[in-house]
């Protein structure tokens, strides 16, 4: 499957594919595990990511979610953590213009595809013992604009 960008521009697609909005309590799943402040129904993949920026939607990686994909030509990048922050692109400080404005005659929902950075992640992991076999969910706090994710291939 490759990822579709069309759908990007359309004002009327808010969320593809994505739970609906819930609390982020902690849950445990004990009252030892309350008492001692830690669950063993999470597990965090924040720390050292294999990380490939792009300028362009276009120039990104297509295939690297692939399982066996050889990202030796990654660099890392530290997560939670904005790329921006880590020397990839440019930041976008913004009061009262869009970030295009000088750049591009673009009106929403239109997008600058030729100034459209893309940061393509890469991260291996074993899935916490105390998980397997339970449904599990995967979170991002903080995508900007959106995001396909892709699990074991």
């Amino acid at each position: 499957m490759h990822a579709d960008l069309n759908w990007l521009s359309n004002p009327t697609i808010f969320q593809v594919n994505r739970l609906d909005a819930h609390s982020d309590h902690v849950c445990y799943a004990s009252e030892e595990e309350a008492r001692l402040g830690h669950t063993s129904l999470r597990q965090s993949l924040d720390g050292l990511w294999s990380f490939s920026w792009s300028s362009h939607p276009v120039d990104r990686p297509a295939d690297f979610w692939w399982e066996g994909f050889d990202d030796s030509a990654f660099g890392t990048i530290r997560v939670p953590g904005h790329m921006e922050l880590q020397g990839h692109g440019q930041i976008q400080y913004i009061n009262t213009l869009y970030p295009w404005d000088g750049h591009a005659q673009l009106r929403p929902p239109e997008i600058d595809w030729e100034d459209c950075p893309v940061g393509s992640y890469v991260r291996e992991f074993d899935l916490y013992e105390g998980l397997l076999g339970k449904q599990v969910c995967i979170s991002f706090q903080g995508v900007e604009q959106a995001f396909y994710l892709w699990l074991n291939g």
